[in-house]
Formats: C-alpha cells, sequence, structure tokens
C-alpha cells in the first residue's frame, strides 16, 4: 500500500470512530430529553 492509502485508512477508521462517538452522544441527548420534558 501506498502512503497515502495508509494514511486515508488511518482517517477513515479514525472518523468511523469519532462519528459512532457523536452519533450515540446526540441518541443519548435524544433520549434524555426525550425523557425529561413531559409528554405533550
Amino acid at each position: 500500500m501506498r502512503p497515502s492509502e495508509i494514511t486515508w485508512s488511518i482517517a477513515y477508521s479514525s472518523a468511523m470512530r469519532t462519528g459512532s462517538l457523536v452519533v450515540m452522544r446526540v441518541v443519548a441527548v435524544e433520549s434524555v430529553m426525550f425523557f425529561v420534558t413531559p409528554a405533550r
């Protein structure tokens, strides 16, 4: 593999990890807000 491909794969894996963390955080915040706010 070329160095650029290695760098791209590392950046892709780190981006996927960060993206999943962000998604989990958003889901957690949404669920907390859903439970905290009274049902309309």
